[in-house]
């Protein structure tokens, strides 16, 4: 099975089921090995239908070979060029009998000859509007595409094609009545989620001419008839303008703090700053007085000193801060946000006495005390 032997593979499997054929694990490596054909057969059938140019159809089979074989990477590589292949194709692509290339050359010939030429070289079917003339037309191109070869047709002649199937187009003068009849509209409806319908179809018809656009303001959506290309570019409009308005949270934190710092340090003496000196007697007998001995021997001893008082400061004092409030505000962007931080007292207005009793009648007033910001 690892080498893709597959056929031998189910001739090796059927022969042991029959010699085994209650062993559910030979039962299920049987069924698939044979999912693995089938998956193959699927993945020619793909190939052929690409070289035919049914798109549509190679990529059902593929489908098949991958929902039948999923982990056979060649499958979905096939898959992959193929889903690309498609999406650079125009939406107006057709199934075409052959792409090769095509040589015109024409002169002086009705334009719908060349039409049915064309259609012969490609195995397409061509239709034409009422109204497209048998003008005449000369042209000569020389190994050019088929889609080449119809527009330069098309553009030369005032003409544009409709698609009706994958192999069958019709012709039709480039008038604009003519396209407004050949127009395919389409009804889809937009729900909006921020925006207010009012305004958004305001903003698409001042962009676009639409033909019919109804709004549901319970619903808050916009019903829009119009061309598949149209409804494409209104919903990238609508898409790139229904957002949410941006937000902005302010964390605010009101603080009442003491004003009253203090910072001391150094000296700091008394009041009354005076120094005094006296002399004193060193004599046990002395009565407080000096003698004529002690005046003859003075010393250190004898002398008396007053000094002031003195206090040394390093005192600093700061004190904190408190917290009144701290409200989180949630603003709309570009909004202005406003809160009040305080209380509602009473303030007297006026007062009213009566003439006939002495009755004083006060009127007060509610007002906002604290922080406004």
């Amino acid at each position: 099975m690892k080498e893709r032997k597959l056929d031998q593979a189910v001739n090796e499997l059927q022969l042991a089921v029959f010699l085994n054929p209650t062993n559910a694990a030979i039962q299920s490596a049987l069924k698939a090995v044979l999912d693995m054909k089938q998956a193959e057969e699927h993945y020619r059938a793909s190939l052929t239908f690409t070289d035919l140019g049914r798109l549509g159809e190679a990529q059902s089979e593929l489908n098949r070979s991958v929902d039948l074989d999923p982990e056979n990477a060649k499958y979905h590589e096939a898959l992959d060029k193929l889903q690309k292949k498609r999406d650079a194709e125009p939406e107006d692509a057709l199934t075409l009998s052959s792409d090769k290339p095509i040589t015109l050359n024409f002169k002086n010939t009705n334009v719908k000859e060349a039409f049915e030429l064309l259609a012969k070289l490609s195995g397409i079917n061509i239709l034409f509007d009422e109204e497209v003339r048998a003008q005449p037309v000369t042209v000569f191109v020389k190994d050019v595409s088929f889609y080449q070869a119809m527009n330069l047709l098309l553009s030369t002649n005032k003409l544009f094609m409709k698609k009706i199937s994958d192999d069958t187009i019709i012709i039709v003068p480039k008038t604009k009545a003519k396209m407004e009849q050949y127009q395919d509209l389409v009804v889809k409806t937009f729900y909006l989620n921020t925006a207010k319908s009012k305004d958004m179809v305001n903003l698409l018809r001042s962009m676009f001419e639409i033909k019919k656009i109804y709004v549901n303001e319970p619903l808050n959506s916009l019903t829009v008839r119009e061309t598949p290309e149209k409804i494409k570019l209104i919903d990238k409009v609508i898409a790139a303008n229904d957002l949410k308005e941006a937000e902005v949270i302010l964390d605010v934190e009101i603080l009442e703090i003491s004003r009253t710092k203090s910072l001391k340090y150094g000296w700091n003496f008394t009041d009354s700053l005076t120094a005094s000196a006296s002399l004193q007697s060193t004599s046990t007998s002395s009565t407080g007085g000096l003698t004529l001995a002690d005046l003859r021997n003075l010393s250190k001893d004898n002398v008396l000193l007053k000094l002031p008082g003195v206090v040394v400061n390093l005192i600093k004092q700061d004190s904190d801060a408190k917290t009144l409030a701290n409200p989180r505000v949630r603003v709309l962007n570009n909004k202005q946000a406003k809160f009040h931080i305080g209380d509602k007292i009473p303030v007297q207005t006026s007062t009213t006495q009566a003439t006939t009793v002495t009755q004083v009648t006060s009127t007060f007033e509610y007002k906002d005390v604290g922080i406004k910001v």
